[in-house]
């Protein structure tokens, strides 16, 4: 069937333009398709690697090549080896040959013992027995210099035990004493505090066992074998015991902690999975959440600063959770990506923060997803930028006044760069 086509010039024109609206919505329509085919074979890429290929984020050989390409100031940028400091350059057959010295500084903090190694006056006296002059004069050799190295020696723990001995008073044989009635006929002298009553457990072994459980990661049971070593019997579940008692006898300080730790400036807060055994109404394989607050407290006093690292458990991941532990909190919160936080952060009294941890995830992510990762390449180079200067300048032992402006002073171009 063939078209019949208007013969008034008006009615061409619409229908001309009636046609190239179609053809640019067509064209639209297909641009489009293209960006979504695109994003989805980035996305097939991304859950193809996170389930086959290999979870670090390190850069292997080809990776880097490839990062040459568009980088290559940044890669080629060395930083000095840590065991070539203070090298001794020594000649080995007519050319020269760089000496390791790996004698590292141990820190000033650590008490000292000086072992000075000395020559006894006879091995430092002139051996010319021959000399004329040698009975009146047998001088002694002059010391030239000293050197001095730095060896670490482990002196292993050791424990005491406290015997508590209380003596009781009784009544003084008077009769003065006898008739008042508001002396007590015994006194005995005042029983030591103790953070769990009627335990042997002094605040320096609860200290030493809920380090070593909650930071060094040193299971009860662990303990119990080295305290066995040592000749002390202290099963694990009396240091079970110990340390619930003891949860509940620092209460109050750890509400404390909780009210000076919203004083800070800046609080750092992440979540962890934990797993609980036996909880009320909850599976076993199901997860339960360790929601991690730090920040900083300065004392009013002194003015000095003081690290708050505050731990509180929660059944769930909930949004109410970040509500409810920065409640009353003016100030800046750096945060991981979880969208838990982004109605805490919207508040205008809180300025909410990222971390360039998370952030390079994302770069990574499109790296290996994407058929052309050029750009992401270049923004994971700014980003190890960042940090190259972070870690030198934290090695220059600045004061913190210093060091906030030498990083602005670096940092600054390269975010600009980033941006």
């Amino acid at each position: 069937m063939i078209a019949v086509l208007p013969e008034e010039i008006e009615e061409l024109k619409k229908l001309v333009l009636v046609k190239d609206d179609i053809i640019q919505a067509k064209e639209t329509y297909i641009s489009e398709l293209e960006k979504k085919t695109e994003i989805l074979n980035e996305k097939i890429k991304l859950l193809e690697r996170s389930r086959f290929g290999r979870s670090s984020e390190k850069w292997t050989k080809e990776d880097l090549a490839q990062q040459k390409l568009f980088n290559e100031a940044e890669i080629e940028a060395t930083e000095v080896d840590e065991d070539s400091k203070g090298a001794e350059i020594i000649t080995v057959s007519a050319h020269p040959r760089s000496k390791p010295n790996r004698q590292k500084k141990i820190s000033d903090e650590v008490p000292r013992v000086i072992v000075e190694h000395k020559l006894s006056e006879e091995e430092r006296r002139c051996p010319k027995i021959d000399c004329p002059h040698y009975d009146e004069c047998q001088k002694l050799r002059p010391v030239l210099s000293k050197e001095e190295t730095e060896e670490l020696k482990f002196i292993p723990a050791k424990v005491e035990a406290i015997n508590h001995v209380r003596y009781s008073y009784g009544s003084i044989k008077c009769k003065y004493f006898e008739d008042e009635e508001n002396i007590p006929a015994v006194i005995s002298a005042p029983r030591e505090k103790r953070l769990i009553p009627g335990s042997m457990a002094t605040p320096s072994l609860l200290s030493y066992v809920a380090v070593s459980k909650f930071s060094d990661a040193l299971p009860f049971y662990r303990q119990e074998r080295l305290f066995a070593r040592m000749g002390i019997q202290i099963s694990r579940q009396t240091m079970s015991n110990w340390m619930i008692k003891a949860s509940g006898g620092i209460e109050s300080f750890i509400g404390l902690l909780g009210e000076m730790i919203l004083e800070s400036q800046l609080l750092n807060m992440d979540e962890t999975t934990l797993q609980v055994l036996n909880e009320v109404d909850k599976p076993v394989s199901s997860k339960s959440y360790m929601w991690v607050r730090v920040g900083t407290s300065i004392d009013r006093n002194t003015g000095e600063k003081r690290i708050i690292i505050l731990f509180n458990y929660f059944r769930d991941r909930s949004k109410k959770r970040a509500e409810t532990l920065t409640k009353g909190y003016e100030g800046v919160i750096q945060t991981d990506g979880y969208t838990g936080y982004k109605e805490t952060g919207a508040k205008k009294e809180i300025w909410h923060v990222g971390c360039w941890a998370h952030a390079r995830r994302k770069f990574y992510d499109a790296y290996k997803g994407s058929t052309n990762g050029k750009l992401a390449v270049t923004g994971l180079g700014y980003i190890k930028k960042l940090y190259a200067i972070e870690t030198r300048l934290r090695k220059e032992e600045l004061t913190p006044e210093e060091f906030v402006l030498r990083r602005k002073k670096e940092a600054i171009p390269v975010l600009k760069n980033l941006g």
